[in-house]
């Protein structure tokens, strides 16, 4: 064998080996983006189920509570207002509707808390009507409702 054809030999190894690393490049760079895109179809598959199963929870609350309402308010046919907890980032109020009419009425509105409020309750005692309302700002308010007075006791320790 002369050093020409040692020399083309070695050529055309070179080509070959360049040839197949190429093709070897090829596949397992092809095989890394199909195994990312697995792993990433696998990822959404798995946040559209947690977000399906996030909306069945929620649907199954918005049920229970619609449930609850019902039949709180079958159960309570002496009581002709309902109280409805209204909160929003720009107005920490609620309000009094009357339940009878086909479009809500505003019949009172009572404010005195500076945060979000949690927790309403109405109660009657000698012959008063009382709205209880704790809130966020750690105050529990409770208003007279035939005369709107309200009384405040601040710095309540917990939720």
């Amino acid at each position: 064998m002369t050093y020409e054809d040692f020399y083309i030999v070695e050529s055309l190894l070179l080509i070959i080996f360049f040839l197949l690393s190429t093709k070897v490049q090829a596949f397992f760079s092809s095989y890394i983006i199909k195994d990312y895109l697995k792993k990433k179809l696998k990822s959404y598959k798995n946040e559209l189920k947690f977000i399906n199963q996030k909306e069945k929870e929620i649907q199954i609350i918005t049920r229970h509570w619609i449930r609850t309402l019902n039949i709180k308010l079958g159960w309570i046919k002496d009581f002709d207002k309902i109280i409805v907890n209204y909160v929003s980032s720009f107005a920490y109020t609620f309000f009094m509707f009357d339940t009878f009419r086909s479009s809500s009425k505003l019949n009172k509105t009572f404010t005195g808390h500076a945060g979000t409020v949690f927790s309403i309750d109405y109660s009657t005692f000698d012959d008063c009507q009382f709205i209880c309302s704790g809130s966020y700002d750690k105050t529990v308010c409770v208003w007279d409702i035939d005369n709107n007075q309200i009384q405040s006791f601040d710095e309540h320790s917990s939720f």
